[in-house]
């Protein structure tokens, strides 16, 4: 398969991957760590578990999109290991000036990634893409590149949203996506060799001068929806 970019074919590579389809796989675990997926992430997670939030996690997404909260009140925030949005909407109402309304967007940013959480994996993405704007940011960082012919971060937060259809509990969803980009794909050569072993028993005969006509299996048949299913919004 053929795409203008690497991160187009993350939705077809786990659908393969899924379905024990042999695959090339230009896309590792790595590819989780670009910004726009890591800030995802990282507001997943505080989806997932609104009252144990972690430090490094408010790092990530106070300031992505940017909502001008000083470096001091920011500070204030990520001053334990670990926080709460109630704790935040606390801090909000202990303090004075004009980082007040900026941290009690924040808060309810939190609290919309929160509610779109309990629903599924692309409500929570499409959340933190649009209704939070993590999505304009991204843009904002793409239009300063020079490369050309790289993925986008756009390009990223839109696999994401493709990739979501596989997976539905948004709590689980990154564990459950690296860990099918860590995996191995099956290899290609005992899929290959069952599959004209297959042709070769339906046309009679084991005759190497026999072409061996196609087998589609319902393995094949089940890969070809859900890839057709979770590539949809790139076409």
């Amino acid at each position: 398969m053929l795409a203008r970019v690497n991160a187009a074919l993350l939705p077809v590579q786990v659908a393969c991957m899924e379905s024990g389809v042999p695959c090339s796989t230009p896309l590792g675990p790595s590819v989780l760590g670009r910004t726009g997926i890591r800030t995802t992430f990282a507001y997943m997670r505080i989806g997932a578990d609104p009252g144990h939030i972690a430090r490094e996690d408010i790092r990530d997404t106070i300031r992505r999109p940017s909502r001008g909260i000083s470096p001091m009140v920011a500070d204030m925030v990520t001053e334990r290991p670990w926080t709460s949005v109630e704790d935040i909407r606390r801090l909000a109402g202990r303090l004075s000036g004009r980082d007040v309304p900026k941290l009690e967007r924040y808060a309810d940013d939190l609290g919309r990634v929160v509610a779109a959480t309990g629903r599924s994996t692309a409500a929570a993405l499409r959340a933190i893409r649009t209704g939070v704007g993590l999505g304009d940011t991204m843009d904002v960082l793409d239009s300063s590149r020079r490369e050309a012919d790289r993925s986008t971060h756009a390009d990223d937060l839109a696999a994401l949203e493709s990739v979501a259809a596989l997976h539905p509990d948004a709590a689980t969803f990154e564990a459950w996506l690296r860990g099918v980009l860590g995996r191995q794909p099956p290899a290609m050569t005992s899929c290959c060799s069952r599959r004209c072993t297959a042709s070769k028993a339906r046309s009679g005969t084991t005759s190497s001068s026999s072409a061996p006509r196609p087998v589609s299996s319902p393995t094949d048949s089940a890969t070809t929806r859900r890839v057709s299913a979770v590539s949809s919004t790139w076409r």
